[in-house]
């Protein structure tokens, strides 16, 4: 009997330093809306800084690959956004687990901040956040990025 329960341990402290040291989950963030570049890029360090704090996910730096493909689908469309099965593609043919995806909407002094975290094998939505502050300076769109982003992954 001891030796069955020492066995069972073992396989239980095995299993649990395996979960413990998963791999985390690749991220790669893509920003869009009405936004400057230099906004862009406000946006996107708010989010990947906040983003590394979290032991589960590892953020993967946009590149330029990833953002032509966007602006090239982003070309036609009506909606403004990236379609999730456009994503889906994307981000699989870099190599990511999930993207989270952002859409900045600045209107009448309010900035809106939507935020969708996609599951690349599935294209399920898994999680959605949607915020908004009044003004567009670069402080509010720090604080609404991190706040944005502490809301999908908690």
């Amino acid at each position: 009997m001891k030796k069955i329960l020492l066995f069972l341990t073992l396989v239980l402290c095995a299993f649990c330093t395996t979960v413990a040291y998963a791999s985390p989950k690749s991220v790669a963030i893509y920003v869009e809306g009405d936004v400057s570049q230099a906004q862009e890029s406000i946006i996107n360090s708010a989010i990947s800084a906040r983003m590394i704090q979290y032991r589960g996910y590892a953020i993967y730096e946009r590149n330029e690959a990833f953002i032509d493909a966007v602006n090239r689908e982003h070309d036609y469309q009506v909606s403004g956004e990236v379609p999730l099965s456009q994503i889906r593609v994307m981000g699989n043919k870099f190599g990511v687990d999930y993207v989270l995806a952002v859409v900045v909407t600045i209107d009448e002094g309010r900035t809106y901040m939507t935020a969708k975290m996609i599951q690349i094998v599935t294209g399920r939505v898994i999680k959605q956040v949607s915020m908004d502050r009044k003004g567009y300076e670069t402080k509010t769109l720090q604080n609404l990025a991190n706040n944005v982003v502490y809301r999908i992954l908690n």
